[in-house]
């Protein structure tokens, strides 16, 4: 049985509050969050903003966060924008790192944002984590690759994970 899904629903639940009050965070992953009084709690909030009403945020380069965890419309060179969708894709990478210890693209280089942009505009590749976490069932590896669709309206909302 894999014993991952409710530090996985601890995971999401603390993305949810987030989202529900039009809050971005933009840099999820897993050493932004830490165990509290048996509670999971999110620590870093250096690249958080407020979105506007439209749900999107536009600026004029690429956003800062941990690039292993960029969703590919952060890592825009010219008018990147993010939205909700942004925050799942971070999750996903999230995920996938704690359930397999892999992250589901290459290691970024040391701030190629180039580089990057390539590796991700590629599909994940994402790691069974059924013999690492004694079988999660491939329900966890469907949830992982619908959070890192590369088209930020394709991948799920926070509250449907």
């Amino acid at each position: 049985m894999c014993t991952q899904p409710p530090l996985l629903a601890q995971l999401v639940k603390r993305i949810e509050d987030t989202a529900s009050a039009k809050f971005l965070l933009l840099d999820i992953k897993p050493g932004n969050f830490v165990f509290f009084a048996a509670r999971l709690k999110l620590v870093d909030f250096g690249c958080a903003c407020t979105l506007p009403e439209s749900g999107i945020l536009t600026r004029a380069g690429p956003f800062e966060g941990t690039l292993d965890y960029m969703a590919p419309e952060a890592l825009q060179e010219r008018d990147a924008s993010v939205c909700l969708g942004t925050d799942v894709w971070g999750l996903g990478c999230t995920f996938h790192r704690i359930v397999t210890g892999a992250l589901p693209f290459p290691p970024a280089e040391a701030r190629n944002l180039d580089a990057q942009r390539r590796a991700v505009a590629g599909s994940p590749a994402l790691h069974d984590p059924g013999a690492l976490l004694g079988g999660c069932g491939p329900e966890v590896m469907h949830m992982l690759g619908d959070c890192l669709r590369a088209a930020p309206h394709a991948r799920p909302t926070v509250q449907a994970l």
